[in-house]
């Protein structure tokens, strides 16, 4: 018989074909710390790529429902729940960024302390959520977007895209 602690995690493991390998658990020490250990999600294993990032992210999302609309051009409520949604979110994120940059000025004279850094670190967090489920919505990968702005980049500072090299150079 399983603790109620090692049946939810075993149930969640079950969810995830990601996660789940068979195993079969009997409720020990032991055992249920094999089942912890057994239970971490793929990307704390390893870095994630964008696009891995994207799908993780997406799974996240909830705003499922929070439009209701009787005709729109957008080709479904989804696309523009998330157009919206997304939209919204990433301006208010990246708001608090600029509220962290304006603190590290005001109360910090610029000095950086890892306090602000990791502050930092979860608000641009959380803008590349709003990112990665926006771009997924209008049908990009975030590899595309990151491949597009390169691209983009490189016109602009007048860069050869094959040698990398500045073309007045």
């Amino acid at each position: 018989m399983l603790c109620a602690e090692c049946e939810r995690i075993r149930n969640y493991m079950r969810n995830d074909p990601e996660m789940y390998r068979g195993e079969d658990w009997h409720c020990d020490a032991h055992q249920k710390t094999a089942i912890l250990e057994k239970s971490k999600k793929p990307w704390e294993d390893k870095r994630l790529s964008l696009n891995e990032y994207q799908e993780a992210a997406q799974k996240t999302a909830n705003f499922h429902g929070c439009l209701a609309m009787e005709d729109s051009h957008i080709k479904s409520y989804y696309q523009a729940e998330a157009l919206i949604y997304c939209s919204l979110g990433l301006a208010g994120e990246s708001g608090e960024v600029v509220e962290l940059t304006k603190k590290l000025l005001r109360d910090d004279q610029l000095n950086l302390t890892d306090e602000r850094k990791e502050r930092f670190k979860e608000e641009l967090g959380d803008v590349m959520w709003y990112i990665a489920n926006l771009s997924k919505a209008l049908g990009f990968t975030l590899e595309e977007i990151a491949d597009c702005n390169i691209q983009k980049l490189k016109k602009r500072h007048g860069i050869c895209s094959d040698t990398g090299v500045p073309k007045n150079s």
